[in-house]
């Protein structure tokens, strides 16, 4: 070995002594001391090693409890100071087509009489198809000469549909007492339908998830009796809203105000208007929530972090939705005409397509439980719909069916009421916060080897900065 191996050894070994017996970790100074035995010093050796894996161990175990455990569901019961907002409701007329719109838009068309007839028929059962009925869309030959783009349908549908939000005169609205609440013309897995007392229909609008553009002004916004939202607390006594307008047979969704309706929760067609009592109950958030916390933490989404492609917002229903979009193309490659798709992201099916490959899968659409049954690969079709995490459940729906002997009613629509208000209120919060995990972390660095921030900082200083001027000897 040469002279300067040896040199160079002896300087490394020195450097390492004097962090030794200087060290900021408790023992290891002793592991450097020249006077103790062998045997001594790999005791003193072998002690800091134990504590510095149950001191990484436990930082972990609380890693793990930030990333995972970090926030609960707790019970709150001062119901006297809550404002509780009553369920949303959704309506889709089975009537979509306007006959006006539709002989205006093909007056100047040479189709005959017999054509434009099967023309409306087509149409008229495509805007009322979903996949419990698409065996039920109309198939002409003159339908077939027309060669549609099924990228068209919706577009078409649309501009064939009457917005009765626009209409001034005798249209759709929502009644509460003195005053009106929002209400707008949505796009929906069944088809174009008209929501109200939701917190999220702007998003959700029809012309915003097939335009991107801001949706018409309701007539009523700017009257001075008109609400977004219909919220009450215990004081106020029973609350109550009337969605009314509708012409001929429609269908009823009774939801929560922070959620889409579901399909698979469909009453079937109704002539008559129909009252309903609900009983809701509230899951909330607190207010530093959504900041302090990730998704992967919380197990929850708020609407505006949404993962979805096709959506701007995000809910679990929304979210059920992109999942069955993806299902349907991986099972008839394309989609739908009902749902957005600004961007051609995927084709959308012709409404052959819909006859039979959709309709053939129509059961496992409907019960996304029933995926597992598929014989096709559809490994990547995994859900994982988290939960919202501010929501209104609708616990119990009592319907009962309203006649012209009762007073109210010239038209088909709901009235919704909630009678009794809930004492009980579910609120997620935080309980264990960043600051919690770097107490945690430096309590147990602490207790198992003695050190602190600056004993770390110590050592990167030692190994980095010191190190240097070691080796260009401004030490000894």
């Amino acid at each position: 070995m040469s002279a300067e191996k040896i040199d160079n050894s002896r300087w490394n070994s020195k450097f390492l002594n004097l962090f030794l017996l200087k060290g900021a970790i408790h023992g290891l100074p002793y592991v450097g001391k020249a006077t103790l035995t062998l045997v001594e010093r790999v005791v003193w050796l072998i002690l800091p090693l134990i504590a510095l894996y149950c001191s990484i161990h436990l930082a972990l175990e609380s890693l793990d409890r930030f990333n995972t455990k970090s926030t609960v569901i707790s019970i709150e019961r001062d119901y006297h100071y809550w404002n509780t907002t009553i369920p949303s409701a959704t309506i889709c007329p089975m009537e979509r087509i306007s006959l006006e719109k539709f002989n205006a838009f093909y007056s100047d068309t040479n189709m005959t009489d017999v054509e434009k007839s099967e023309l409306f028929d087509f149409l008229e059962s495509l805007a009322n198809a979903s996949y419990f009925n698409f065996n039920n869309i109309k198939e002409y030959p003159s339908i077939e000469k027309l060669n549609i783009d099924p990228m068209d349908y919706m577009e078409l549908i649309y501009n064939l549909t009457e917005n009765y939000i626009e209409l001034p005169i005798d249209n759709i609205k929502t009644v509460s007492d003195s005053f009106f609440i929002y209400s707008q013309q949505i796009l929906t897995e069944w088809g174009i339908c008209y929501s109200t007392n939701n917190y999220l229909i702007e998003k959700l609008s029809t012309t915003n998830l097939l335009f991107g553009e801001e949706p018409p002004k309701n007539v009523y916004e700017d009257t001075e009796n008109f609400h977004k939202t219909l919220s009450m607390n215990v004081f106020d006594g029973e609350a109550t809203f009337n969605f009314m307008g509708f012409k001929g047979s429609i269908e009823i969704y009774v939801h929560g105000a922070y959620e889409v309706m579901n399909f698979e929760r469909r009453l079937g067609p109704t002539q008559i208007p129909f009252e309903v009592t609900v009983q809701v109950y509230d899951i909330t958030a607190s207010d530093d929530f959504g900041k302090s916390t990730t998704v992967e933490q919380r197990k929850c989404r708020f609407p505006h972090e949404t993962n979805l492609t096709h959506f701007p917002i995000y809910t679990r229903n929304l979210c059920y939705q992109e999942c069955r979009i993806n299902l349907a193309y991986k099972l008839c490659k394309c989609i739908p005409h009902f749902y957005p798709n600004r961007g051609a992201l995927k084709p959308v099916c012709h409404f052959k397509v819909l006859k039979d490959c959709l309709f053939r899968h129509g059961r496992i659409f409907e019960n996304l439980n029933e995926i597992k049954n598929l014989s096709l690969d559809i490994h990547s079709i995994k859900c994982n719909c988290l939960q919202n995490c501010r929501s209104s459940e609708v616990l119990e729906k009592i319907w009962k069916p309203l006649t012209q002997s009762d007073d109210l009613i010239t038209k088909n629509g709901i009235i919704v009421i909630m009678k009794t208000y809930p004492n009980i209120r579910y609120r997620r919060q935080i309980i264990f916060t960043l600051t919690d995990l770097l107490v945690s972390i430096g309590g147990t660095a602490g207790f198992f080897l003695g050190s602190s921030v600056l004993s770390v900082v110590e050592i990167i200083y030692y190994f980095t900065f010191r190190w240097i001027w070691h080796c260009l000897g401004f030490e000894e």
